[in-house]
């Protein structure tokens, strides 16, 4: 079990995560000013710390903001969301996830940029002796 969290950083944290389930509710109804709101004020919560959750309300972001067809902003919040992952450990889900950055840029009509995108994630699943990783194969 995670350690209870006392004080006004407890209550921080309880604020992040009552808004970060309220952002994904927003975005499973389809109101993206809503999950933009409650996205944001996840990250306000929480500032730099927590990767775990600033990673997770970057991402309801990022599909906020792919979902309105604001790509600039979409990719911005994918990319925070991928580095917040790699800082936390979860080299899985960030190599995985950049798939949804080769798809932005694709788009975007950068298809150079996409290919290094895609490179930078088979190097780093290479530097961890893990080219079995999901979304390796998806990079290829």
């Amino acid at each position: 079990p995670e350690p209870v969290v006392r004080g006004e950083a407890g209550l921080r944290q309880l604020r992040a995560e009552i808004a970060l389930y309220r952002a994904a509710h927003a975005l499973a109804l389809g109101n993206v000013a809503a999950t933009v709101a409650h996205g944001g004020q996840v990250l306000d919560c929480i500032g730099e710390g927590d990767p775990v959750l600033r990673g997770a309300a970057s991402g309801l972001l990022g599909l906020a903001h792919w979902t309105s067809g604001n790509l600039e902003d979409a990719y911005r919040s994918f990319a925070d969301r991928l580095s917040q992952l790699q800082q936390a450990g979860n080299l899985a889900d960030a190599i995985g996830g950049a798939v949804g950055l080769v798809d932005i840029r694709v788009t975007q009509g950068r298809l150079r940029e996409a290919r290094r995108i895609c490179e930078r994630g088979l190097q780093l699943a290479a530097e961890h002796g893990a080219p079995q990783l999901r979304g390796t194969a998806d990079m290829h």
